[in-house]
């Protein structure tokens, strides 16, 4: 099976930064897990915007949204409690690229006395996420030293980013594949299962009719003829 055909570029990882700032002012609501990814929602004068960072680990990936895919995210890991219990209700303030290291993308959200952070590291073989509030921080996966990195500006049209954006997007469209055939798997099963049911019913029901004719014709007989003589045959 071949990998994912996307790649998170420092140019990709800038144009994301750049629709974060329209996120600005803009309150945490919601944040969710799965097994390899971590969603933040907040809320705009449009309705719901969800940044999803996934930290699969050859490829990491981070992508603004409209609306969810159809996939689970039930996962309680630490660092979502952590991020639930001081930031959820503060509005997004600033973000940004932290160049010297590559791939290292910062939301700081505002407050009054203590720096509220996100931090996202999305290099490939090393993804993290980490949150920083009341001079505490916890993190996705153990942190690694950053390494200093080159940046080169190179630009990325529109096109490029929605082709990367659908490449990615194909995991849930597989999954959504895969429960669609479990589900009917499921059905033809069920209903095979009722058919079967049906069938021993209709079975047992042939059997104590048979099981009580005699009796009824005896007592039809002993009734019509008035006398206790039966035919030999039921005797």
């Amino acid at each position: 099976m071949s990998g994912p055909k996307y790649a998170l570029s420092p140019a990709l990882l800038e144009h994301r930064e750049g629709q974060l700032r329209s996120l600005y002012g803009a309150v945490l609501q919601k944040a969710q897990a799965s097994t390899r990814d971590i969603v933040l929602g907040f809320w705009t004068d449009a309705g719901m915007q969800w940044l999803w960072v996934d930290l699969l680990k050859p490829k990491p990936y981070i992508a603004l949204l409209k609306e969810l895919p159809r996939t689970s995210l039930k996962e309680r890991p630490p660092i979502l409690a952590f991020l639930n219990a001081h930031l959820l209700g503060q509005a997004l303030r600033e973000t940004y690229v932290i160049k010297e290291y590559g791939r290292i993308l910062s939301l700081s959200f505002a407050h009054d006395e203590n720096p509220l952070q996100i931090e996202v590291c999305l290099i490939p073989g090393h993804p993290n996420l980490g949150v920083r509030a009341y001079k505490k921080e916890i993190w996705w996966a153990k942190p690694h030293p950053y390494e200093p990195f080159e940046w080169k500006d190179q630009p990325i049209s529109k096109k490029e980013v929605e082709e990367l954006d659908q490449a990615w997007s194909a995991r849930f469209q597989q999954k959504v594949v895969d429960s669609t055939q479990k589900n009917d798997v499921e059905h033809l099963f069920k209903k095979q299962i009722q058919k079967q049911e049906r069938a021993i019913i209709k079975v047992r029901a042939d059997l104590e009719s048979k099981k009580n004719k005699p009796f009824r014709e005896i007592a039809q007989w002993i009734t019509s003829r008035q006398s206790l003589e039966v035919p030999p045959e039921w005797v």
